[in-house]
């Protein structure tokens, strides 16, 4: 007979993974060993992290003894994210059904037992793949706790089902993600946006390897995108894009730019930064406040509201000595922030950097290293559930623009590895088609005169160059009767700006080639130019 002490109240979670018996057959037995040992180490310290108690492995999955209703809520959704998260970096497609129910438990040397084991058991067996059903009464207990923090849940509607094994019909609601912090995001950063409407023409392969970077850090692996071009070529409009796209599949984005001649230190992560705070202040608050250095202010002192710290508030430390603490700030903020969902970090215009900016980029980007080094070694269950961070740099591709310290700071990204490269070219005919139809069709052109517009001869006069497509299609570029500028002999004052800040920093024989050629382009003969 049991004593008394030996029954408590307590949330059974119970889950279970689906298509292990294919997962065996494509992978054989050593390899689909090894993958389920990473779900297990993974799921495991979900659990874990939420108070369980008694965890134990069913084969196929586990369940847990959680000390609260709404830990238990919690910590199913976090179970399926985590399943999802190493079934992508493991390269299987993983899916996970989960049942929780509450009640009273009993407990020995060797087993668990109660109504609620059983009931946890039975749900697993009716749930959908991919789905999580909880006993209304685990619902209520929880009383909402857990749906308004970040990570939290979102109930359905109650309803009545039939499990097999119990007599009566089991009241159940479906959990899923809630993502309460969805509408509450920053905003990623819009540069350029109003002067080019229409989105990303051609690039298809260069987007998805923006694409695969944001994936990556959904599964917990973070990376480094250098996008490099020619100024004009689309770099911003490539990666503004890449940001909104990114922001709507619940990323955190962040963004800031250099600018030429610009001399406050750390310049696009204070401009990232001081856009949380003007358009979701509380973001800051989803981060562990552990997290939250008052160094931060360093950054921007904007954020001495936020951290309960004097305006103008100052560590009197030595340059070296606060240089390193505020590293050291930044990154703990962004590894705590993802721990709650995947991170995209921009920077823009970096060929226009200072010092301490690529100083803090070159730790941020040393620290998301050490983290993919832990990932792959596997060294704590726990790295197997974090987020990672896509990092994009982009910069300019020509000589002229690019300093020593910039270029020492890309080859030295690239010594050590684990960086994508991606060089911008001008837009292949193809693209110039699909931009100049879009522009048509946003200007409203009349199918008339839209006949009469020719796209081969627009890629041959802009050769395929992004920004002079796009000053060409302006609205201000179009005649009052709808037809574009162009055709009448008129250049954008935008476009002759820009080729004049081109020349001026070539060289005198280098302009006095280009004059040459700009008296004839198609006619010069070579041995003229000699």
């Amino acid at each position: 007979m049991s004593n008394e002490s030996d029954v408590r109240l307590v949330a059974v979670v119970v889950c279970d993974v689906d298509g292990s018996t294919e997962l065996r057959s494509r992978l054989g037995e050593e390899e689909a060993d090894a993958a389920s040992d990473q779900l297990q180490r993974g799921l495991r310290a979900v659990l874990i992290r939420f108070g369980a108690t008694s965890v134990h492995s069913t084969g196929d999955g586990l369940w847990a003894l959680v000390p609260s209703a709404s830990a238990a809520l919690m910590s199913s959704v976090a179970l399926q994210d985590a399943c999802n998260k190493i079934g992508r970096r493991i390269n299987v497609d993983a899916t996970m059904r989960v049942g929780i129910a509450v009640g009273d438990v009993q407990t020995d040397e060797h087993d668990v037992r109660g109504l609620p084991m059983v009931e946890a058991s039975r749900l697993v067996a009716a749930a959908l793949p991919g789905e999580i059903l909880a006993t209304d009464l685990v619902c209520t207990l929880a009383n909402g706790r857990g749906t308004g923090t970040a990570g939290g849940y979102a109930l359905g509607p109650s309803q009545l089902i039939t499990v097999r094994g119990l007599a009566e019909q089991v009241s159940v609601r479906t959990v899923r993600a809630g993502w309460p912090n969805f509408d509450a995001k920053p905003l990623p950063p819009n540069w350029g946006v109003g002067r080019d409407p229409w989105p990303t023409c051609g690039r298809v392969a260069d987007r998805e390897l923006l694409q695969e970077a944001a994936e990556r850090a959904r599964a917990g692996e973070s990376s480094l995108t250098i996008v490099e071009g020619r100024a004009g070529i689309g770099k911003t409009h490539l990666v503004t894009e890449f940001a909104r796209v990114a922001h709507e599949g619940r990323f955190v984005v962040l963004g800031g730019r250099c600018t030429e001649g610009g001399s406050d230190p750390y310049q696009p992560l204070a401009e990232a930064l001081e856009r949380v705070l003007a358009t979701c202040p509380t973001w800051f608050g989803q981060v562990q406040s552990a997290a939250l250095s008052p160094d931060l202010i360093a950054i921007t002192p904007a954020l001495g509201g936020i951290l309960s710290l004097e305006q103008g508030a100052r560590w009197l430390l030595d340059a070296h000595t606060g240089e390193a603490r505020v590293h050291r700030a930044v990154i703990d903020l962004f590894m705590a922030a993802t721990e709650v969902e995947p991170l995209v970090l921009i920077v823009d215009d970096l060929h226009w950097a200072s010092s301490s900016t690529l100083r803090i980029l070159d730790a941020i980007i040393a620290a998301c290293r050490t983290q993919n080094d832990v990932l792959y070694a596997n060294v704590t269950a726990d790295a197997q559930v974090r987020n990672g961070i896509a990092i994009v740099l982009t910069l300019r591709s020509e000589p002229a623009d690019v300093s020593a310290d910039i270029t020492s700071f890309i080859l030295n990204q690239r010594r050590v590895g684990q960086t994508v490269s991606i060089s911008l070219e001008p837009l292949a005919e193809s693209a110039v088609e699909e931009m100049f139809h879009n522009a048509l069709e946003f200007h409203a052109v009349s199918p008339a005169l839209a006949g009469s517009l020719d796209a081969f001869q627009l890629h041959r006069m802009t050769g395929g160059h992004p920004f002079f497509l796009t000053e060409l299609f302006r609205v201000d570029n179009f005649n009052s009767d709808g037809q574009p500028a162009y055709l009448t002999g008129v250049i954008p004052a935008t476009i002759g700006a820009f080729v004049q800040q081109r020349l001026h920093r070539l060289g005198p024989d280098a302009q006095a080639l280009a004059e040459c050629l700009a008296i004839d382009p198609a006619g010069v003969e070579t041995w003229a130019l000699a």
